[in-house]
């Protein structure tokens, strides 16, 4: 144990942020502190603590938490930075300092992306001048991914001249490139982009992938807290237009005006997020108009151990995305644990991670896709053809250690074996 000697700096969301990384980071340390081989001492957390209402606790895992702004951006050479970036504004910190940071000497920087677009947050806090941020240092952020029509896009972004998609490819991270030491992800797919769209020459900047930390939820269907006296179908984590919620209830619409009476009082959708507050995307709305307000339950934000209990209930999970899909999802590794039939699109990240199904995200063919795997499925159920094991290729999986085993190499500093740490990833 280094007792002091280095410090290891955390910039992530923390509870009771209600975000996914929050979720994810506490999960990376606990596992981390329960080998026993780091000393809480070396550790620092950086948060914003306008985020959870301004009242920020002394430590959070009996790790020391500090409001990102009391502690200076500068990387000394005894210090490495962990920063969690991602494309909303839980990490609207995280990019303020990947963009303001200094490193001094032989201190590292670690960026952990977990998408690899960050556009609509970084145009967000430009123009509305948050986070130290504005519409130069937003063209700025473009140059590294469009050179000199950077400025000519974003204009006719601005005029709404792009299509939607633009929203979900630009890159818009100067600061990721031009700061970090190394930069890791959750898939190959996210890697290659952040390669292949910088125009510059990346001077042996080395990229890692490391996968979604697994957990096995199926205790909770051994103690009983999961019954399956109904075709439970789930769709987890934020609503948003990327999560293909409306396209699920036009499925289960279809679906259900294929089957008999009878079959229709056997299935029910639970969607467990918080709900947007985009009334141009408003799905309690459209639920009703589709006429599945017995079939379909809207449950709002959970705290961690009511999500994962409802995910053990659930026959089936919809884990779909489009158009942001540079990332794998943490919800569908979730639901690889919680002995559910997984159903993902085909499309970008998500073709690394195993499922038991993938459906096209085309237009007007979605829906369609959504109602025909829900028949199948339905009727395999109801004749107890029920099978959730995986078929998927091994050689397409993602091998690498979880990201906690990545983070305790670097705290280790390679003094000690990885080998000795295996058990986190079991």
């Amino acid at each position: 144990m280094y007792g002091s000697s280095r410090k290891f700096v955390f910039c992530s969301p923390i509870s009771p942020m209600t975000t996914g990384t929050a979720v994810y980071f506490e999960k990376i340390l606990r596992r981390i502190l329960s080998t026993g081989l780091v000393d809480v001492r070396d550790l620092v957390i950086l948060t914003d603590s306008k985020l959870i209402d301004g009242v920020l606790p002394k430590t959070y895992l009996n790790v020391e938490v500090r409001d990102y702004k009391s502690w200076p951006h500068v990387v000394a050479n005894n210090e490495t930075w962990f920063l969690f970036l991602a494309n909303n504004e839980f990490h609207a910190f995280a990019h303020e300092i990947i963009d303001d940071v200094r490193n001094i000497n032989a201190g590292k920087v670690i960026s952990i992306v977990h998408e690899p677009s960050n556009y609509m947050l970084i145009r967000h806090l430009s123009y509305n001048r948050m986070s130290g941020y504005n519409p130069e240092r937003l063209v700025q952020g473009m140059v590294c991914q469009f050179g000199e029509k950077s400025r000519r896009l974003l204009h006719d972004a601005d005029q709404g001249l792009t299509d939607n998609i633009f929203n979900h490819v630009v890159l818009a991270q100067s600061g990721l490139y031009n700061k970090s030491d190394e930069i890791w992800t959750h898939s190959r797919y996210a890697a290659a982009v952040l390669q292949v769209e910088y125009i510059g020459k990346l001077q042996n900047l080395p990229f890692k992938i490391f996968s979604h930390p697994k957990d096995d939820l199926k205790r909770y269907s051994q103690s009983g807290t999961a019954p399956r006296e109904k075709f439970r179908i789930g769709i987890f984590g934020w609503i948003s237009l990327a999560k293909r919620v409306r396209e699920v209830l036009v499925g289960l619409r279809l679906a259900l005006d294929r089957l008999d009476h009878a079959s229709r009082l056997d299935i029910e959708l639970i969607v467990v997020g918080k709900l947007p507050s985009d009334p141009n995307y408003n799905v309690i709305n459209m639920a009703e108009f589709l006429h599945l307000k017995e079939n379909v339950r809207f449950l709002g934000y959970q705290p961690d151990e009511e999500f994962e209990q409802l995910l053990a209930t659930c026959s089936i999970v919809y884990n779909l995305r489009f158009p942001s899909c540079g990332e794998t999802s943490g919800t569908i590794n979730l639901a690889q644990g919680a002995g559910a039939k997984i159903v993902k699109t085909a499309y970008q990240a998500m073709h690394e991670e195993p499922a038991h199904e993938e459906i096209t995200f085309l237009p007007f063919l979605e829906s369609f896709a959504v109602a025909s795997s829900i028949c199948k499925n339905y009727e395999n159920w109801k004749l107890g053809l029920w099978d959730v094991s995986f078929r998927s290729n091994a050689d397409d999986e993602l091998e690498s250690a979880p990201i906690e085993l990545g983070i305790l190499e670097e705290i280790l500093n390679g003094t000690r074996n990885i080998s000795s740490v295996e058990k986190l990833s079991s």
